[in-house]
């Protein structure tokens, strides 16, 4: 097993945090454009609520949808069974993770969007990330260093079956 493993960090590692960066972006302004418009007509204050609300959807999305995507040796690119997987994940984790979170930055959000605070976002993104990689490093890791069914997969992390 090796833990400096340049090809896991250039071919799953980073295009797995820009792919679930890029769709976490896109989700996040649909969903949290809606959420925080709505949050902010119920209490009056739309222009404050709105961003927060899309951080908030983004993190949750990234955290709560995407992650348990990318935890999973072998879903993306896995071809359809794959894609049968992260439908039925994102089907479920989707709405909680994005709309939860646009809910929660509108509300906690506000405190943040006042105080200038950001900072604190960036520290966020960064634990993000982080956490995602320590997560798709341990779980392939783990699974390609023993004998396994996704040979094609494990060679291209780096992790060639002898």
């Amino acid at each position: 097993m090796r833990l400096l493993n340049p090809e896991l960090f250039s071919q799953i590692i980073l295009p797995g945090l820009l792919s679930s960066t890029i769709w976490s972006a896109l989700i996040a302004v649909l969903v949290g454009t809606v959420v925080g418009t709505i949050v902010g007509m119920l209490r009056g204050k739309v222009r404050r609520t709105t961003l927060p609300a899309i951080a908030g959807s983004f993190f949750g999305t990234m955290l709560f949808c995407l992650l348990p995507i990318h935890a999973f040796p072998g879903i993306v690119g896995g071809g359809g069974y794959g894609g049968i997987w992260i439908l039925a994940i994102a089907v479920v984790t989707l709405p909680v993770g994005a709309v939860g979170g646009a809910i929660a930055g509108s509300l906690l959000g506000e405190e943040i969007y006042i105080k200038q605070q950001q900072k604190g976002l960036l520290w966020m993104l960064l634990g993000t990330y982080l956490i995602m990689a320590g997560v798709m490093f341990t779980t392939i890791t783990v699974h390609c260093s023993r004998r396994n069914t996704l040979p094609d997969y494990c060679a291209r992390a780096g992790y060639p079956q002898s």
